[in-house]
C-alpha cells in the first residue's frame, strides 16, 4: 500500500469523526506508527501533540537487535519508559549506553 493511499485512508476516518460532531479538537493523538496519520490529522486538527506508542516503538527497537540481546534490551526499555520524569529517563539511558560500551 503506497503513502497515497495511506494518508488518503487516515483522512477518511478523520472525516468519519468530524461528521459525527467531534468538535473539541484531541490534545493528544497516540497512533502506532503508521504512515499517513500525523500528516493527515495535522489537516484536521492541528492543535494536537504527537506520541508514538511504546509498545510499538519498543517493539520497533528490538527488531534491529540480534535475538540474544533482545531479552535485557526490553527490560531496560521497559526501565526508561517507566521513569517517572523526562531527566530520570535521560539518566536511564546513559547508564544503559555505558553498560552496552
Amino acid at each position: 500500500m503506497g503513502c497515497a493511499n495511506t494518508c488518503e485512508e487516515r483522512r477518511e476516518v478523520l472525516l468519519a469523526l468530524k461528521r459525527r460532531d467531534l468538535v473539541i479538537p484531541p490534545w493528544l493523538a497516540v497512533g502506532d506508527g503508521v504512515l499517513g496519520f500525523c500528516a493527515a490529522l495535522k489537516g484536521f486538527y492541528p492543535e494536537p501533540r504527537h506520541q508514538r506508542c511504546c509498545k510499538h516503538k519498543t517493539a520497533n527497537i528490538l527488531d534491529y537487535l540480534p535475538k540474544p540481546v533482545q531479552l535485557r534490551a526490553k527490560a531496560a526499555l521497559a526501565e526508561i519508559i517507566a521513569g517517572p520524569n523526562e531527566d530520570r529517563c535521560f539518566d536511564k539511558i546513559g547508564r544503559a549506553a555505558r553498560r552496552r560500551s
